[in-house]
This record gives structure tokens, C-alpha cells and sequence, in this order.
């Protein structure tokens, strides 16, 4: 009998929850405490140079190790779709926005 090993691609099957839903985001939020980070996801609604109004969506709530896990996930795959399809571009507006 011949060995399949671990080489053998694994099937990989997803199932969506009847809840499930899609959002669109342009605006996100970070927050930490010792045990966990949050990161709230909202769209802007209006953005002038006297006010930024935010609608937040929904939160994710994550362990510290999760985070780091999805910054690599995050890292890794930008860095992939800039190397196909070129530098993601930062707008000024976008550069003077506090991260948070």
C-alpha cells in the first residue's frame, strides 16, 4: 500500500452560518487591554475638515495571539497583492488620519 503522507493536499470545505453576513468597511478602530484587542469596523459617513462622522458595524474581539496572527495573515497577503498588482497607494488625506 502506498503511503499518502502529508504532501496529499487536504480538502478544504467551508460552510457560510445561516447568519452570515458581508459588510463593507472603510474605517477601523483598535483597541487593547491586557487580555484581549478589539477592532471595531465602521463607514464613514461624512468627512469634512471640521468633523469625520463614523457609523461602527460590528466589533471583533480577539486574544492577543489571534491579533499577531491575522497581522502575519494581513502582512503576508498585502505584501502579495502589491508584488501582482503594484503599490497600494496612501493618500495624503488618508496619512493625516490618527491611527487608532
Amino acid at each position: 500500500m502506498a503511503k499518502t503522507g502529508l504532501a496529499k493536499k487536504r480538502e478544504i470545505i467551508r460552510h457560510k452560518a445561516n447568519n452570515y453576513t458581508e459588510l463593507y468597511s472603510n474605517s477601523a478602530e483598535l483597541r487593547a487591554t491586557f487580555l484581549d484587542f478589539q477592532i471595531s469596523f465602521g463607514k464613514i459617513l461624512d468627512a469634512t475638515p471640521e468633523k469625520l462622522e463614523i457609523e461602527n458595524q460590528f466589533a471583533i474581539i480577539m486574544s492577543p495571539q489571534q491579533t499577531k496572527q491575522l497581522m502575519r495573515v494581513l502582512v503576508d497577503n498585502v505584501a502579495k497583492y502589491e508584488k501582482q498588482h503594484g503599490t497600494i497607494p496612501i493618500s495624503p488625506a488618508q496619512k493625516a488620519i490618527e491611527p487608532t
